[in-house]
């Protein structure tokens, strides 16, 4: 189950900038299709809140066999030691400075982040 419906614009890894810096992406960002909201990808329980202003609300949920995290929400519909199921609703999305909604999603594993595609289905990337 994807997190949300949508395209990939910025993959996981290494990002490099015209400038010549560069970043690590620990997940991937997604722009949504429809006017749709993330759902946990597995039933799970609310790790972690964090709000990191300007990037809005990160989440973290603890599942049998990974961790995730989804960022960039403004309301949350859920709270902190919350047990969840699959499909359900996290939060909803902000637009940012470029006028766009997307979602930040990380996967996990034994303390390292994974590539998401490795873990879930999404459609191509834009």
């Amino acid at each position: 189950l994807p997190p949300i419906e949508g395209a990939i614009y910025n993959p996981f890894g290494e990002v490099k900038y015209l400038d010549g810096n560069t970043t690590f992406n620990n997940g991937v960002d997604i722009i949504p299709r429809e006017e749709k909201e993330p759902v946990s990808i597995e039933k799970g329980m609310i790790l972690k809140i964090e709000d990191k202003k300007t990037k809005g609300y990160y989440v973290t949920i603890k599942h049998e066999n990974m961790t995730t995290v989804y960022g960039y929400l403004t309301k949350l519909y859920v709270k902190e030691g919350e047990e969840i199921a699959q499909g359900s609703k996290i939060g909803s999305l902000g637009t940012n400075k470029d006028g766009n909604k997307y979602l930040h999603f990380e996967i996990w594993v034994d303390g390292i982040p994974v590539n998401p595609l490795d873990y879930v289905r999404f459609e191509k990337k834009l």
